[in-house]
């Protein structure tokens, strides 16, 4: 089905990482591979859908890698000057367009979120 090298690339890509540094997450990589896969409603062709679905894998991952390396939050204080860090916007947007992906592929997943609100 999913060619590793394929999503570890669009990985790379999307994390801007050296491939020394990226090879650190190949095993999310592969888990997220394997969150898409299982994923997959029965009957669709793989292959027919090839880049939507590698794209959507290489985006979990890299949001899961955002994640993971940027919690960092906060400011600094020195003398009179003052630096503030907050990641939260890289996040979203890795968020984001891994979202935008799950709703282009939305035909080719099952949906097993469940959502309970009152009426």
């Amino acid at each position: 089905m999913f060619d590793f090298y394929q999503v570890l690339d669009r990985f790379r890509l999307m994390s801007k990482l050296p491939d020394e540094e990226s090879s650190q997450y190949t095993e999310v990589v592969r888990l997220c591979i394997a969150e898409v896969e299982k994923k997959l409603k029965p009957g669709i062709v793989f292959e027919e859908h090839q880049a939507l679905l590698t794209e959507l894998a290489a985006a979990n991952a890299y949001y899961r890698y955002m994640i993971m390396t940027n919690m960092v939050s906060g400011s600094i204080n020195a003398l009179d000057l003052t630096v503030s860090v907050d990641n939260s916007k890289q996040i979203q947007a890795a968020k984001r367009l891994r979202d935008e992906l799950m709703i282009m592929a939305k035909d080719l997943l099952n949906d097993d979120i469940f959502l309970f609100g009152m009426m």
